[in-house]
């Protein structure tokens, strides 16, 4: 029909990435605790005028989109090195290699380039990263928790 206006791009790919991301509830009342890791992805309230940009985990997975006050945590229930990367008008990539047990804090901001803004991924230690989640935490309005999937 002509009056909807419905687009789709379908892709095929022979390998699935390791890291899905998929939204979830919050808590888990199962007495089995998995194994995983804690990804806090956050940027700090700034003045830029509405520069947001997807944050992609390894291939194309998009992970979230961050804009100023953005804060929201991953449970990653895979070991081993994923990459997060960032595109306007370059590409901004950050490896981090995951660990159970272990947290980590990815404070995202921007940066000028030639023609517009550039995203900046970088990995900061847990004592600046978490008053620096809590902060932008405070200021964001929604915060879900979301779990990367173990691969079956």
């Amino acid at each position: 029909s002509k009056c909807y206006a419905i687009r789709a791009d379908i892709y095929s790919a022979k390998e699935l990435p390791k890291h899905s991301a998929q939204q979830t509830e919050t808590s888990n009342n199962s007495g089995n605790q998995v194994p995983s890791a804690t990804l806090y992805v956050y940027r700090l309230q700034d003045t830029t005028l509405a520069t947001s940009y997807k944050v992609h985990l390894n291939n194309d997975s998009v992970l979230c989109t961050v804009k100023s006050g953005y804060g929201a945590s991953y449970k990653i229930y895979n070991e081993g090195p994923i990459t997060l990367w960032a595109e306007t008008e370059k590409r901004q990539e950050l490896k981090v290699d995951v660990k159970y047990g272990h947290s980590y804090y990815i404070r995202c901001g921007v940066k000028n380039g030639e023609i517009r803004m550039q995203p900046v991924l970088q990995l900061t230690d847990n004592n600046t990263g978490i008053k620096e989640y809590k902060e932008s935490a405070r200021k964001g309005k929604e915060h879900n928790v979301n779990y990367l999937y173990r691969e079956h």
